[in-house]
């Protein structure tokens, strides 16, 4: 990949270790902003149990066409954050290799929602399910 991109906030860390791994530059999407750099791509994505929305921005100063990029965030749930950059990296002509996140709730069925955009999804960890508020991990499926 050419850069890393994630979502502000909680997806930065993670995505900042991969980049500097890689030596590649990391960029974010911007979330409740205005002041994003013109021209830009914005989504607008449900928040998952809050009944509210999230604004995503990214000046196409950072991700351009031709580039090869890696999303990479903290969890995957839903899916909806990552089908979100994955749909504004490439609105920017940039090519999607893949998807990386530290924790996986399987059990929310986000990884067939991105694998649906044609994108591999790799993850550290897995929930299963949640029993008396514990969770039940599962060794990582190579799909």
């Amino acid at each position: 990949p050419n850069v890393i991109l994630t979502a502000e906030a909680s997806g930065i860390a993670p995505a900042l270790i991969v980049a500097q791994a890689l030596n590649v530059p990391m960029v974010y999407a911007k979330k409740y902003s205005s002041d994003v750099e013109s021209p830009s791509i914005c989504r607008v994505i449900p928040s998952s149990g809050k009944g509210d929305e999230t604004r995503l921005a990214i000046s196409t100063r950072y991700i351009k066409a031709g580039q090869r990029v890696v999303i990479v965030d903290d969890f995957l749930a839903n899916g909806r954050t990552a089908a979100a950059l994955i749909d504004m990296a490439r609105q920017a002509g940039a090519d999607v290799l893949g998807a990386g996140f530290v924790v996986e709730k399987r059990f929310k069925h986000g990884r067939e929602h991105i694998e649906e955009l044609r994108v591999p999804v790799s993850t550290l960890a897995q929930v299963e399910r949640l029993e008396n508020g514990r969770a039940i991990l599962t060794q990582p499926k190579d799909e």
